[in-house]
């Protein structure tokens, strides 16, 4: 209805804290969350499935893992062979979680009679707020970037 310019930039003192704490997991190199990026996904595809209300397949979230590489021929492996199959690791559990995503949501709206109950929607702000506050509580413990190794 209103708006009221100020001459400053003005922060919400409510999201001063998680604001700070997302400031100082940032890394000064690479400018890139010091997170992993398969931690960094694994949130925000949770996120996802519970903005749709899919609170049973938020947890069956962590069961998808990421399919093992064949070891190249000759058998041997050096030090970037170890790290771009960590990489294409990654690359693949991303994969699988973004398609496990995409399915769970698929199926939701397929279904008949959708839950949207007050207990329903009680209890998935419950799971965001707790996911949240673990999402925060992690991504203060990296000391070190993963990606940049700053």
């Amino acid at each position: 209805m209103g708006h009221i310019s100020l001459p400053v930039p003005v922060f919400h003192p409510i999201y001063f804290d998680q604001m700070l704490r997302l400031l100082r997991s940032v890394c000064l190199y690479c400018y890139q969350l010091r997170m992993a990026k398969t931690e960094v996904n694994k949130y925000a595809c949770k996120l996802r499935l519970l903005q749709h209300g899919l609170i049973t397949e938020m947890h069956e979230l962590d069961l998808v893992r990421a399919g093992k590489k064949n070891v190249r021929a000759g058998g041997k492996r050096g030090e970037d062979d170890v790290e771009s199959d960590d990489e294409d690791d990654a690359d693949s559990l991303i994969e699988k979680r973004e398609a496990y995503v995409k399915r769970a949501i698929e199926s939701s709206k397929n279904r008949i009679g959708a839950t949207n109950t007050t207990e329903h929607i009680t209890t998935v702000e419950d799971e965001r707020r707790i996911l949240i506050r673990d999402f925060l509580k992690n991504i203060a413990s990296a000391t070190k970037c993963s990606h940049c190794r700053g």
